[in-house]
Order: C-alpha cells, then structure tokens, then sequence
C-alpha cells in the first residue's frame, strides 16, 4: 500500500486526478506530485491522460494497468435540420431564397441553418 492520496480537482466541468505522497527530507515534509489525468470511473479508478492511454490505478497497488482503448462511436442526428428545410420548402420560402440569391442559394441556405440551429448543433 502507498502512502498518499487522490486529489480530485475540477476546471471548466470536466474533473481531473493527481496523486499525492508525503515524504520528509529532514525535518520539512514534501509531496510527491504525479500526475494521472482525467477521470473516467472514479468508482473503478479508471483515468485517461495523452501520455499512458486509459488506464486504472490505485492507492492499494500503485500499478498503472492500462486499459483496452474502445474507439469512439460518431453519433450524428439530423432532425432538427431535417424539419427546418421542410418547413422552408413547405412555406415556399426555398423558392424565394434561389429566385434572388441564385448561384449562391446553397450558402444562403448554410447561413439560415447555423444561425437558426447554432445553438442546437
């Protein structure tokens, strides 16, 4: 068993892990500060950092066992974006928009669509 502990921190919403231990040089007592990364599963001790991958430690082993990295899945929904071109196209705005913007419709169109679902996307 290692002496020390799991400090948790968290900025900007997501939360993150270092591990402390004590030691004394002396008389003045320090703390060994290593660096484990994000936090996966505080409950299993899974973290994530660019140098060791996903991974799980311990206080009670202090071993660093790397974890199988499972790619993630690109998960796209096109609904609301799907609903506001039918509505245009329902209401004749679409028409109205390659009537005056012609040539240059499809970057009208781009436009309406990120200022409309900006927040949503």
């Amino acid at each position: 068993m290692i002496k020390g502990f799991i400090r948790y921190e968290r900025k900007n919403g997501v939360e993150y892990a270092s591990v402390y231990r004590g030691r004394r040089i002396g008389s003045k007592k320090t703390n060994d500060i290593e660096w484990l990364g994000l936090v996966v599963d505080k409950e299993k001790g899974v973290y994530r950092s660019r140098e060791r991958g996903t991974f799980t430690f311990t206080l009670d082993s202090g071993v660093f066992e790397q974890q199988p990295t499972i790619a993630e899945k690109l998960i796209l929904d096109f609904v609301d974006s799907y609903f506001l071109n039918e509505l245009l196209m329902r209401y004749g705005y679409t028409e109205l928009i390659e009537t005056v913007f012609g040539e240059k419709t499809d970057t009208v169109m781009s436009l309406i669509f990120y200022r409309s679902l900006g927040r949503m996307i």
